[in-house]
């Protein structure tokens, strides 16, 4: 009978070295959260083409934010919930899809 083993173990000394603690604020936004009380920010950024800009300008930009596929430190970071408390971690997993959309009117 063949056994599974991943690296590293999940909690291992190796896994928890490499991830950051919170911040005092982090901690606190996420201590504050309720169902009813979001504590997660949003924002709507209004924009005016450029002059002189073609009609596929914004379809474009769009397209340069979906191919920035490798996020840098710290917006490739997901929150991890840990034995010592919440921590961050590389997340391997980073689609730009569930943080990039793009919305226009016709």
């Amino acid at each position: 009978m063949g056994m599974s083993i991943s690296w590293p173990p999940p909690g291992s000394l190796y896994e928890v070295v490499n991830m950051k603690n919170l911040s005092l604020l982090d901690d606190l936004f996420l201590w504050l959260e309720r169902r009813h009380q979001p504590m997660h920010v949003a924002g709507l950024l209004i924009f005016e083409y450029p002059k002189g800009a073609p009609s596929h300008f914004v379809s474009d930009l769009a397209q340069q934010m979906r191919d920035c596929t490798a996020p840098t430190y710290p917006f490739d970071q997901r929150l991890v919930e840990r034995w010592r408390g919440n921590c961050w971690d590389h997340d391997s997993a980073f689609d730009i899809n569930h943080h990039f959309r793009h919305v226009a009117l016709p």
